[in-house]
């Protein structure tokens, strides 16, 4: 077993170490107060030490931030001093897939710096990391890459410190993992309406927001017939945009509508058989129409619904104004 002795730490050749350090797990980093109370709390514990992982919930809408809490603490009757070889990392968190296949073990490595803590009877090294569903998967090339991980079942799993010791003169590692708290990462949202042959899609990210948090609405207008479709937009469209959403408040009343600069012109489309549109537009919490134009936003909850503009099909005949419009998507804000 190695030791800490004369040997010379290195940092991972991983490109992406940098980039996920700081983009996707700016933590929190407390040496004494306790964790904020969580829903779900798992532990493990090698004496002097207990290692505890707790979780706010166990559903997590896809790209939706996943704070992990994590604490080590002296459970013994005296003082003890821990080091590692990382700067500050005495504990971390694993990311296994369904398969049980490990997506993420975090951190990798850090400074390579001695860092050490002495606690206390009772004392605790508190961390919450904010996983961003992000996993290093194998790029072909014998390397890996970062990218975010699909949705589906994850298994999270507490553990301590790459390295860590009691003695640097030692050649052996406090090892500790909590048992693992299952998660479930949900699809986005998506609602579909259909007028044959043609198919409006509309999906968002998630359905819980921040404040000043963009919004992105993708549309998908796919041709699902079998032969190919002529759509006139003979009334009203955007240049280069056959599809917009709009959004509406608490009390039904439409509050935005994107995109709103109209050309009074005629617009042909053709899709061929599976053939798609696909037009993404972001909302960034303003509002454009109703009461509250140009007023500040209100938090609260709002519903969006995708739509086509007014269309024709040479040869169908289509109630006049007809337009395709999806059921709404319901969202907070705040």
């Amino acid at each position: 077993m190695p030791s800490f002795k004369g040997r010379r730490w290195k940092l991972l050749g991983l490109s992406v170490v940098a980039t996920f350090v700081l983009a996707a797990s700016i933590y929190a980093y407390w040496r004494i107060n306790a964790p904020s109370p969580s829903t779900l709390c798992v532990t493990d514990t090698l004496p002097p030490l207990e290692l505890r992982m707790e979780l706010d919930k166990t559903e997590f809408q896809l790209n939706e931030t996943v704070a992990i809490h994590i604490s080590l603490k002296n459970i013994g009757d005296g003082p003890i001093t821990i080091f590692t070889p990382n700067y500050q990392q005495f504990v971390g968190f694993i990311v296994k897939d369904i398969n049980n296949t490990v997506v993420l073990d975090f951190p990798y490595s850090g400074l390579p710096t001695i860092d050490e803590a002495t606690l206390e009877s009772g004392g605790q090294i508190n961390k919450t990391f904010n996983w961003s569903q992000t996993g290093l998967y194998p790029d072909g090339s014998g390397g890996v890459v970062e990218r975010s991980v699909p949705h589906g079942i994850y298994h999270i799993i507490g553990r301590t410190g790459e390295h860590l010791t009691y003695d640097l003169e030692a050649e052996e590692w406090i090892d500790i993992k909590t048992p693992s708290i299952t998660v479930t990462i949900t699809p986005p949202p998506r609602v579909t309406a259909t007028y044959p042959p043609l198919e409006l899609s509309m999906n968002i990210s998630k359905t819980a927001y921040q404040q000043n948090e963009t919004i992105a609405v993708s549309l998908f207008l796919t041709n699902k017939g079998s032969e190919t479709v002529e759509i006139i937009f003979p009334q009203e469209w955007v240049w280069d945009h056959v599809l917009r959403f709009i959004v509406k408040d608490e009390n039904d009343t439409t509050v935005y509508l994107h995109p709103t600069l109209m050309y009074f012109a005629v617009y042909e489309l053709v899709l061929e058989p599976g053939e798609q549109r696909i037009e993404t537009y972001e909302w960034n919490q303003t509002y454009n129409l109703g009461p509250y134009y140009e007023q500040p936003f209100k938090l609260g909850t709002y519903k969006i619904i995708g739509q086509t503009m007014n269309y024709g099909i040479p040869g169908k005949n289509l109630p006049k104004g007809h337009r395709l419009g999806t059921p709404p998507i319901t969202l907070t804000i705040g």
